[in-house]
This record gives structure tokens, C-alpha cells and sequence, in this order.
């Protein structure tokens, strides 16, 4: 229980809050136009906010950190190839 207290109540940032929000005003506007798939929608939204989770799921689409260029220029050959 205190894991899941301590996974909602850290680690905010901007998209997180973003999801929330775009999941709070689309479950007021599935309210009001009693629209059950709006709601299954911002739902989904609420939920990856609390629950910190995205599409990606396990950060499936993190991609890594670009390598620091050391400041030297790599001579590269080129072979010219005619046609017959």
C-alpha cells in the first residue's frame, strides 16, 4: 500500500500533469454528454497519470543518449563507380 501511495504522490513533471488534466476535462465533458466511450477514454488518461504509466508501456520507446562527439573530423574515401 505505501508503494502504491508513494508512486502517485511523486515524480510529477509536465506530461503527467498533462495527462491529467486532458483526462479530468474529457471525464466533466463524457459527464455532461453522457458519452460512455469519452468516459472509457479519460479513464485511460487518469489512470496513466496516477499510475505513471505511458503508451510505451516500459519505456519501450526511450531511445539512448547521444554520444559526445570528441571534436575530431573522420577523412572518409569515396570510390567513384561508372555505368556501363
Amino acid at each position: 500500500m505505501e508503494t502504491l501511495r508513494k508512486s502517485i504522490f511523486t515524480g510529477w513533471n509536465f506530461m503527467r500533469l498533462l495527462r491529467l488534466a486532458i483526462g479530468l476535462i474529457a471525464a466533466y465533458q463524457a459527464f455532461e454528454l453522457q458519452n460512455g466511450l469519452l468516459g472509457i477514454l479519460a479513464g485511460l488518461f487518469v489512470f496513466q497519470a496516477l499510475d505513471n504509466a505511458t503508451c510505451c508501456g516500459t519505456s519501450a520507446c526511450n531511445t539512448a543518449p547521444r554520444k559526445q562527439n570528441s571534436g575530431k573530423t573522420e577523412n572518409v574515401e569515396f570510390e567513384e563507380i561508372k555505368g556501363k
